[in-house]
């Protein structure tokens, strides 16, 4: 989902940039115009003023809509692929779905998933936030405009905190499978192990 349509949202959030820099400029010029002609035009621009204010901005929106439902979807992913932090870790994962579930049901769903489920959920997570990386990357583009229509630079962006989120579930789901290596490692280094100890590396 994120991979196929946050590059559309970001295209689509320039080229609305893109417009409303030519908007801005175009009622600065005619304010301008208005000032020369001693306000002939007044209740113009008045109306159009007021128009301009019900438009939303494309920092706004990924702000206020993008933000908030892409974070949403990075947490979901995190829990249906970790269902719970890993011992001694400092992020807090939160259930996404079945709180007001059966006590068995809900320990079902925050126990971990088998190794060969976790490494597959690793890999999609790996793709899902460099999609997002990508996304918070270009999203620079895509800055706050002053009443002159210039870009207001800002040095964070809306989908820092999506990314950084991402990136924390990414090394958190790879500390895992880690784990799960060294473990089926071990297991496989005692069974080969003679009675008295000894490792026998022909067993």
């Amino acid at each position: 989902l994120a991979k196929n349509w946050l590059p559309r949202l970001i295209q689509v959030g320039m080229a609305t940039q893109e417009a409303e820099k030519r908007r801005v400029a175009r009622n600065a010029r005619k304010r301008m115009s208005v000032s020369e002609n001693d306000g002939s035009s007044g209740g113009e621009m008045e109306e159009e003023a007021q128009d301009s204010t019900n438009l939303l901005s494309a920092n706004y929106v990924f702000n206020t809509i993008v933000k908030p439902s892409l974070k949403h979807l990075v947490e979901h992913a995190a829990f249906c692929s970790l269902g719970c932090a890993n011992q001694g870790s400092k992020y807090q994962l939160d259930a996404t779905f079945g709180m007001g579930s059966a006590e068995r049901l809900r320990a079902l769903l925050q126990s971990p998933l088998p190794p060969s489920q976790t490494a597959k959920c690793a890999s999609a997570i790996a793709e899902l936030t460099a999609a997002i990386q990508e996304a918070n990357e270009s999203m620079f583009a895509i800055q706050p405009l002053d009443e002159e229509g210039e870009e207001m630079k800002s040095a964070h962006s809306p989908l820092e905190s999506c990314y950084k989120l991402a990136n924390d579930v990414v090394l958190m789901i790879e500390r895992r499978v880690c784990i799960y290596s060294f473990d089926a490692c071990a297991r496989k280094c005692s069974m080969s192990a003679s009675g008295s100890g000894t490792f026998d590396g022909d067993a």
